[in-house]
């Protein structure tokens, strides 16, 4: 057995923020770490929770396979059912360690799912994390299997199923089935193989492959959310850590913390240190009704009464309707090294509504290339500082005094193949989005050819230079095929005009049309000398650098160093996919930077 020390250093790098101070808390740690059970094997996210220290020896253990135990919550009479732990895991739960354990699997039942009550104190946090020597993270599933299918269509192979007034979405090994409207028929509705349809009651799908579907290999989502932490309504609540789970199939969002959901919350004065490390939230959404639908989801009290010392660091986010990660009524909340694919909405973050003085840096967001396979549309992009406030039990105010979303930076964050926007910004003061990745593929990305995609996206009436956008790296590979044109920059009209510099514009692939850049009512414009005018009122891209595809281009695709190596993509449904032409320095998944970088995602790495 190898022993690992965590180190008396902080977890993360603070500014002075009051937001970010809790951040800089060290851990202790006193547990035996099997040799090769390490963090960055598991998460593929550079967290490694063992080092970090939030592994912790538990004081309660649970063990869904040890269904002939005492439910003591010993080790050797582990807890083994989700009703214990409701009736255990609540109120105040100061130092307390309760560990799930690895190599298992829990089904949760009922309307919240694992639904906990909970809070610790300063120094004292109450945590979640695994324990034992199996491989697998502890498995917390809200899919429920379902055997009794009828056949409906043998000739077609679909099968039905009497869901209920709820719509819930289906997965055929781990495989989510693509929701279809209904067309008056089953047959007429499901004309491909991976796919469903709700109506009146009734699931009807068609599987992949032609299988019979009554083998054991079909789940429902039966909760709407995996596990869902509720800080408890007392004066100082939080302190709570939830580390190395792996959530998935929720009908609504597979991790959640919120305020209680039943009774008066009267009682809270602050929300502190709340953390969701190296855990797994997939397959999160049911594809009808609208929803939150997002993997990870955080949200404080009140626009007064914000979350503060947060920490969502080195998960993985799959399979998910809409957001990687959202959030609401934050301050100084740290996002970093979170890896995410095909999610339906911002494959980074959302923030959502009453955030200020967030970090988002060093995640991987990787976006669907299945958008037009969904029957619900979302965001489809990477990162979206939306302007909203929370107001009168409401997370959805537009904020027109710009005054409630502040101070909140993104940078070194690698966006692939963003659906229609790489970044989004609606709103606020004093926000930093620099040196990230922003690339898009078109083939790959919006195969129908019916989407422009933008890589900075701009709607929020905020005053000029609200936003600096700079030493960003946007690269976007054209589809011959299809007559459809970036735009790498897009101001709404009305809309506050960003400041910023020294960013990077390339594009391949030649009949740029002239809508490379559009500025408001101004027009589009492929220019770059028209451009840079009128971008020179909030000092915008007057440095920046541009492909040799726009007019008055002044850089070339070899002075730029794009044309050497090829990119080989990793994430989840396309390993090994060669990208050619794109660059050197993108290899396995890395974004491009010559070796001395001061542009795009590895600068300062």
């Amino acid at each position: 057995m190898q022993k690992k020390i965590a180190s008396t250093e902080p977890h993360t790098t603070t500014a002075s923020e009051e937001g970010r101070e809790l951040n800089a808390i060290p851990l202790s740690l006193d547990i035996n770490v099997p040799k090769g059970l390490t963090w960055l094997d598991d998460t593929l996210s550079g967290i490694d929770l063992y080092d970090k220290g939030f592994i912790r020896r538990p004081s309660l253990f649970f063990d869904p396979s040890a269904t002939s135990s005492l439910g003591l919550g010993t080790l050797k009479h582990p807890y083994f059912t989700q009703a214990q732990l409701m009736l255990v895991i609540n109120g105040n739960m100061s130092g307390q360690v309760l560990g799930m354990k690895r190599g298992t699997t829990l089904r949760v039942t009922g309307p919240m799912g694992l639904q906990l009550d909970v809070y610790g104190s300063p120094g004292k946090p109450f945590t979640i994390c695994p324990y034992g020597d199996a491989e697998a993270l502890p498995i917390i599933t809200s899919g429920a299997v379902v055997l009794n299918w009828t056949l409906v269509d043998g000739a077609a192979n679909i099968w039905s199923y009497p869901m209920g007034a709820i719509e819930h979405d289906c997965w055929q090994n781990e495989v989510r089935l693509w929701k279809k409207t209904f067309a008056g028929s089953a047959a007429a509705s499901l004309i491909t193989e991976g796919s469903s349809a709700y109506v009146n009651g009734i699931l009807y799908v068609r599987p992949y492959g032609g299988e019979d579907p009554r083998l054991g290999q079909m789940e429902v989502s039966s909760s709407q959310h995996g596990i869902m932490i509720n800080y408890s309504n007392v004066p100082h609540t939080g302190h709570i850590h939830v580390c190395g789970l792996d959530v998935r199939k929720a009908r609504n969002v597979s991790i959640s913390v919120t305020p209680p959901t039943s009774g008066v919350v009267d009682a809270i004065v602050s929300v502190t240190d709340i953390s969701l490390v190296g855990c797994r939230a997939t397959q999160a959404g049911a594809d009808g009704p609208v929803l939150a639908s997002d993997g990870i989801a955080i949200i404080g009290l009140s626009d007064a009464i914000r979350l503060k010392g947060g920490y969502v660091a080195g998960n993985r986010i799959d399979d998910v309707l809409n957001n990687a990660i959202e959030y609401s009524c934050t301050s100084g909340l740290i996002v970093e090294k979170n890896n995410s694919s095909n999610c339906g909405g911002n494959s980074i973050v959302e923030l959502w509504s009453s955030n200020d003085n967030s970090i988002i840096r060093y995640n991987y967001g990787y976006y669907s290339t299945t958008r037009d396979r969904r029957h619900l549309a979302y965001a489809s992009g990477g990162i979206w500082f939306a302007n909203n406030y929370h107001s009168a039990g409401s997370l959805a105010n537009n904020d027109t005094t710009n005054t409630r979303n502040f101070d909140n930076v993104a940078h070194h964050n690698m966006i692939v193949l963003p659906g229609l926007r790489g970044v989004r910004i609606s709103g606020g003061k004093g926000l930093s989005v620099y040196q990230n990745t922003i690339y898009y593929d078109e083939a790959l990305t919006d195969p129908a050819g019916k989407q422009q995609c933008t890589a900075l996206y701009v709607d929020g009436t905020a005053a000029d230079g609200f936003v600096n956008f700079s030493n960003n790296l946007v690269y976007f590979k054209r589809d011959p095929l299809v007559a459809r044109f970036p735009r790498m920059v897009n101001l709404n009209p009305g809309a506050g005009r960003p400041t910023g510099d020294r960013n990077i514009y390339f594009t391949e692939g030649s009949g740029m049309s002239g809508d490379g850049f559009y500025t408001g009512a101004d027009g589009t414009t492929n220019n770059i000398v028209t451009y840079k005018a009128r971008m020179a009122g909030s000092s915008f891209d007057q440095n920046s650098i541009f492909g040799p595809h726009f007019i008055g281009s002044n850089a070339t695709v070899a002075n730029m160093g794009m044309h050497d190596e090829s990119m080989r993509i990793v994430s989840a449904g396309h390993v090994g996919k060669v990208v050619a032409n794109i660059g050197r320095r993108y290899f396995d998944g890395q974004p491009y930077a010559p070796d001395n970088a001061t542009i795009g995602a590895l600068s300062g790495r």
